[in-house]
């Protein structure tokens, strides 16, 4: 067998780290070109689903005016309805206080005519 010299040893180690930096240039290039498709396709879906957000917001946001413009009316509708009711129970509140002092009252002249008048008419 023949002796290899560190000469030769050397050359072979060379030989190889170049072949082995060439394969991971191309590795790091086919890398960095996946990688750049990928990224593409990203942005792409990013773009697409940024407009898709864009549409439903502006959905929404018209939904949401018409509801709030609905809410206004009816809270307006409410309010007539309550007031309403609240003149209804003070005219109610009014008849009643009335109505009690009338009875109060004919029940005090009844006993004032019962305790001072009845016997002198006998």
């Amino acid at each position: 067998m023949a002796e290899v010299t560190t000469q030769e040893l050397k050359e072979l180690i060379l030989t190889k780290f170049s072949e082995l930096d060439k394969k991971s240039d191309l590795r790091a290039a086919e890398l960095d070109k996946k990688i750049d498709v990928g990224l593409a396709h990203v942005a792409t879906e990013i773009a697409r689903l940024d407009g898709k957000i864009d549409t439903l917001q502006g959905n929404l946001e018209g939904k949401i005016s018409t509801l709030q413009g609905n809410l206004e009316g009816k809270i307006g509708s409410l309010e007539a309805k309550v007031d309403s009711i609240d003149r209804r129970i003070g005219n109610e509140e009014i008849v009643s206080r009335s109505l009690f002092i009338a009875v109060i009252g004919g029940l005090v002249a009844g006993l004032i005519k019962f305790l001072f008048f009845s016997s002198s008419f006998a």
